[in-house]
């Protein structure tokens, strides 16, 4: 139970840049990659 409200408190006592880095953290990589133009356009659509 004190696991818990710790990770709770953690996560609100965050800093912008600490949720920023989180979020990239549990983003996948394709998705990353494909928004920054790595990945072609299918040529058949």
């Amino acid at each position: 139970m004190f696991a818990f409200a710790r990770r709770v408190h953690a996560r609100w006592t965050m800093t912008p840049q600490e949720r920023h880095n989180l979020r990239l953290a549990s983003t996948p990589l394709a998705v990353i990659s494909a928004s920054l133009g790595a990945h072609p356009r299918s040529y058949g659509a």
